[in-house]
């Protein structure tokens, strides 16, 4: 039955969903075991595990806020349940991250080390407030 419609699934939909895992705290460029981490994370992962995507933001990096859900005008037309809006899987999976990962280079013999736990306290609160 051709009714005319040409129809095609947004490319969101036809490709496989990864989990996105935000890291922090790496220096790739100036430590070389940070550029290790990276690339075991980044890395060729086995085919029996789950497609997961890694991406490197800073401590402050700003995420998408959550938005209030809008009451339909119409009280006689609630908006419909389970009905995914336009862009919620690219914002679940390229956006907002299910998982950050903080690193942090803490050495346990420091001078200042009461410093260095202050401090690593204070970027993960930065972290927390982003989101």
């Amino acid at each position: 039955m051709d009714d005319g419609l040409d129809f095609s699934f947004p490319d969101v939909l036809l490709q496989p969903a990864k989990c996105l895992v935000a890291l922090t705290g790496l220096d790739v460029r100036n430590n070389a075991v940070h550029r290790a981490i990276w690339d075991l994370f980044k890395g060729a992962r086995r085919g029996d595990r789950k497609p997961v995507a890694y991406e490197q933001v800073t401590a402050d990096h700003l995420y998408p806020k959550k938005t209030k859900a809008v009451a339909s005008e119409d009280p006689l037309l609630p908006s419909p349940s389970g009905i995914l809006k336009l862009g919620w899987i690219k914002k679940h999976t390229k956006e907002i991250p299910a998982v950050v990962v903080f690193f942090f280079d803490l050495d346990w013999s420091h001078p200042q080390w009461e410093e260095k736990v202050t401090e690593c306290a204070s970027k993960e609160f930065i972290g927390r407030s982003c989101y």
